[in-house]
């Protein structure tokens, strides 16, 4: 009897794990067969595209520097005898400056003229003996007496000759003790004063610069030179604006006027120098003085995108968008960066949807919506 109790249990024991391999199979086949869902339109993160203005700016050191600057100095040797100017007096071209004492190239001058006016007497003597030897009959004369008239002839008219250079010396050399202005400016310094000895060897009688217009320089580095000759096709800084801000922070009311470029490449530094000449009508601009040079360009509407959109590829440079409802790859060209931003100059257009995280491969060509986060 007791063996059966024990048979029956152990019956009724296997029945129970029979019944449960029977339920967890069951339970895995069901969930076997419930399909998964897989999203058919993907949701991305994106930006979208506004036009807006642009500007751009490169900001560089320059230096004020005198287009014109001349030390005046005279010609010839003497004692001043009259001053015109004062320091800091602005003149024209061709103001008098200073009057050197004249009596002596005075004195030099009528010599020279008198000299002028004995050879040209002596060679009227010379051609009148010559004349009058050729009308005689050859019978009358010697052939000596002939040469000799034409010597002299010739004699008399180099002694005019030279007479006449050396009063056109002695008027040059007159017209030199009158200093006069060669250039438009302002006066510096004037140390000289009525009585000094001055010879064009000893130093300069006075600085004379010109300050309207004025030019400044700056360095550019060489990358950034080749990178607007490339992008503008050869064209300097095609289109930018030349703009200064002075020491005191404020904006210098004129823009440059002309802009070149030194016509090679420091070796030190590895930049190049260019210049630009400005109005300086108020005199604010001085020699020597540094400011900041501002390239700018303003361009009306255009593209503007974080770095980061951008992919620089091997075959271009892309941005990943959604294009007609897809997920596409879009070449585009940047042409200037402008802090953490590209100005993207064909590629792009407006209302545009850029995917703003990493887009796979396989991820191209699946279809999409934008979730906008920031309006550019």
């Amino acid at each position: 009897m007791r063996r059966d109790y024990i048979f029956l249990g152990i019956i009724i024991a296997l029945c129970f794990v029979i019944v449960f391999l029977l339920r967890a199979e069951f339970s895995a086949s069901s969930q076997k067969t419930v399909p998964q869902t897989i999203p058919t339109v993907l949701t991305v993160p994106v930006q979208k595209i506004r036009l807006q203005p642009i500007l751009f700016q490169k900001e560089y050191i320059g230096t004020v520097i005198p287009i014109h600057s001349v030390q005046i100095r005279p010609f010839i040797s003497g004692f001043i005898d009259r001053v015109f100017v004062k320091g800091g007096e602005k003149v024209k071209a061709g103001d008098q400056l200073f009057i050197l004492q004249q009596a002596s190239y005075k004195a030099a001058r009528e010599t020279a003229l008198a000299n002028v006016m004995k050879a040209k007497a002596d060679l009227k003597n010379a051609q009148t003996y010559l004349d009058r030897i050729k009308k005689t009959k050859s019978s009358a004369i010697s052939k000596t007496e002939l040469d000799n008239a034409r010597t002299q002839y010739l004699s008399a008219m180099a002694a005019f000759k030279s007479a006449e250079a050396g009063l056109k010396s002695a008027s040059v050399n007159y017209d030199y003790t009158v200093i006069k202005s060669p250039i438009g400016g302002v006066i510096g310094n004037v140390s000289v004063t009525k009585g000094d000895y001055v010879s064009p060897e000893g130093s300069p009688l006075v600085d004379l610069v010109q300050y309207n217009p004025i030019r400044v320089s700056f360095s550019v580095p060489n990358k950034d030179y080749l990178e607007n000759m490339a992008k503008n096709k050869g064209s300097l800084w095609h289109d930018f604006q030349v703009k200064l801000i002075l020491g005191d922070g404020s904006v210098y009311p004129f823009s440059g006027e002309h802009l070149f470029m030194n016509n090679q490449v420091s070796s030190e530094t590895s930049s190049v120098i260019l210049y630009a000449d400005f109005k300086n009508p108020r005199r604010q601009l001085l020699p020597n003085a540094y400011v900041t040079v501002v390239l700018e360009k303003k361009i009306p509407l255009g593209v503007l995108i974080d770095q980061n959109l951008v992919s620089f590829e091997p075959d271009g440079t892309f941005v990943y968008l959604i294009k007609n409802g897809i997920i596409a790859k879009q070449k585009v060209v940047v042409s200037q960066s402008i802090g953490h931003q590209f100005y993207i100059s064909n590629g792009l257009e407006n209302d545009d949807l850029v995917i703003s995280e990493p887009v796979s491969q396989q991820m191209i060509g699946h279809p999409a919506q934008g979730q906008i986060q920031t309006a550019l």
